[in-house]
């Protein structure tokens, strides 16, 4: 795992995180039945797609062929989507194009304890989804605060918004929030 720019052992965690994160990811935002992702029309559809991040996280979900996700760093969404993309498709993101993403997410998205925007948490979830997913230390000072971030921002009723202004929650990114806190190693229960 990648703790301080320390890079140590995730041959056992990422596999296990890979097949759990990815296919649950590709479930909730692709409710297709089980016919429609193995059918070959549904294969056909996504190698004709391109190369966006999302696409390839798809094709990891159903076992094709991922392809190199293209890479995209305008703002914390694109870089934690372009780092979940490379980990589906079993590549580093330490090391694309001569670029670490891990560190440049790090240094350019985490301030004050938060990442990204502090008015909002579904830049928290998804930076520790990534972050996560390519070895970063759940108790990495950067993901302790979006950890606290995520907790402070629970609604009563229990979920989670995109937002830390009172808004309603929604089960999208509650799934996610809930998603980001078992990577976390907090008990959901």
């Amino acid at each position: 795992e990648y703790y301080g720019g320390e890079l140590r052992n995730t041959r056992r965690f990422a596999p296990f995180f890979m097949r759990y994160f990815f296919s649950a990811l590709f479930l909730i935002f692709f409710p297709f039945s089980l016919f429609a992702v193995t059918s070959p029309s549904t294969q056909n559809y996504l190698r004709s797609a391109g190369n966006d991040p999302w696409v390839v996280m798809a094709r990891a979900a159903t076992g094709a062929e991922t392809g190199n996700p293209s890479v995209a760093r305008e703002n914390v969404f694109a870089l934690a989507k372009t780092i979940l993309a490379l980990v589906a498709s079993g590549k580093d993101p330490r090391a694309t194009g001569g670029s670490d993403l891990v560190a440049e997410f790090l240094q350019q998205y985490v301030y004050d304890g938060q990442i990204g925007n502090a008015a909002f948490l579904n830049d928290d979830f998804w930076g520790v989804l990534a972050l996560r997913a390519a070895g970063v230390f759940a108790d990495h000072p950067s993901l302790i605060g979006a950890k606290e971030a995520i907790l402070r921002a629970q609604h009563t009723n229990g979920g989670w918004s995109y937002t830390t202004v009172p808004d309603f929650p929604d089960t999208d990114d509650t799934a996610a929030e809930i998603m980001a806190l078992l990577e976390l190693r907090i008990p959901t229960s």
